[in-house]
């Protein structure tokens, strides 16, 4: 039998944390958004020259999507002293991601706070799938145990990080807007507006795992 010793955190030190995350990777985060920000403005523009192919685009964006992601948690997990394993699992990766955004839309339709406790005790889950050989239900399930203690700090951080993405998106459809004139300006912002909120959630994902797999978080056993 063993007991996990979590480490307490906080909202505030999680949230930055979460920005330092993604400004240690800075430069693959730039290329993230440049190359799918062209590739959904080159989407729009040969949609309407060729009948049937924007439907083929969206779907070669939507599997970029998650391939990109994957890679985005290996680097920054690797940045971050942590290691990776040597697979790719890219299938068991959209496979949580599909289970996740199940129990989180349906935890929505119910009441919102259980969908924000629920993303905040699973944050971490993608972390455990990428930096260990354990599968989705398994990655989801230690991400709920080492949270254990810190669903305040954590259910906090996780609605700053949607709020933060609310103002960005209001922002960024209103320069859309006053500027809809110009050629993919409005498409433009709303592609960027759409990765903005999947990127503090991957920092605050990041975040988190790192600050419980640290040294001062032990597993000790206390019954042989």
């Amino acid at each position: 039998m063993a007991f996990l010793e979590s480490k307490a955190l906080s909202a505030g030190e999680l949230i930055g944390a979460a920005f330092e995350e993604l400004a240690r990777v800075r430069r693959e985060v730039l290329i993230y958004l440049g190359v799918f920000l062209l590739a959904d403005i080159a989407g729009a523009v040969d949609s309407t020259a060729v009948p049937g192919i924007g439907g083929l685009a969206s779907l070669v964006l939507f599997g970029g999507y998650f391939v990109a992601q994957y890679l985005l948690y290996r680097v920054m997990l690797r940045r971050a002293g942590h290691a990776v394993d040597g697979r790719f699992r890219i299938f068991r990766f959209v496979g949580m991601a599909i289970v996740i955004a199940f129990v989180l839309m349906f935890a929505t339709s119910l009441f919102v706070i259980p969908a924000i406790i629920v993303g905040a005790r699973w944050i971490a889950a993608p972390c455990y799938l990428v930096a260990t050989d354990k599968g989705v239900f398994a990655s989801i399930g230690e991400s709920w145990s080492v949270t254990r203690g810190n669903t305040l700090p954590l259910s906090l951080a996780f609605t700053a990080m949607v709020l933060i993405f609310g103002v960005a998106a209001v922002a960024l459809g209103a320069v859309g807007a006053a500027f809809e004139e110009l050629l993919g300006l409005e498409r433009l912002s709303f592609a960027f507006a759409s990765h903005v909120l999947p990127l503090l959630l991957l920092g605050l994902s990041v975040a988190t795992y790192r600050r419980l797999n640290d040294e001062g978080v032990e597993l000790a056993a206390v019954f042989a």
